[in-house]
């Protein structure tokens, strides 16, 4: 069993780091199991695609996805016992948007105000 939160998509600036646990009721898993991760862009941009297997300590593993470049990923994880069972969490969206928003100012209104001094 693997367990993951649930996610809705994610948006980082940065580098991409998804982190859970893979468990299994029958004692199954040690060092010795693996957890893999595939990984796909959505716009085909280059690391586009990646399979990896991941270390476990303890049942914790770690992806750490750096130096890719902007667009939408999609991560589908992986474990296997020592039996062979394997269980795979579907799809984890991960957005990677380094761009910051621009702003356009159209036209400026001049605004004139009238300040009144009173004097004691």
């Amino acid at each position: 069993m693997l367990n993951v939160p649930t996610l809705p998509a994610a948006y980082v600036h940065g580098d991409i780091t998804i982190s859970g646990t893979a468990t299994d009721p029958d004692g199954n898993l040690d060092a010795a199991t693996s957890v893999t991760y595939t990984r796909t862009a959505q716009n085909n941009t280059a690391n586009s695609q990646a399979s990896k297997a991941l270390p476990l300590t303890g049942n914790n593993w770690e992806i750490s996805d750096t130096g890719l470049n902007d667009d939408t990923y999609t991560y589908t994880i992986t474990a296997t016992d020592k039996a062979g069972h394997k269980a795979t969490w579907p799809l984890i969206t991960v957005v990677k948007d380094t761009t910051s928003p621009t702003i356009e100012i159209s036209s400026i209104t001049k605004i004139m105000a009238l300040m009144i001094t009173i004097a004691p």
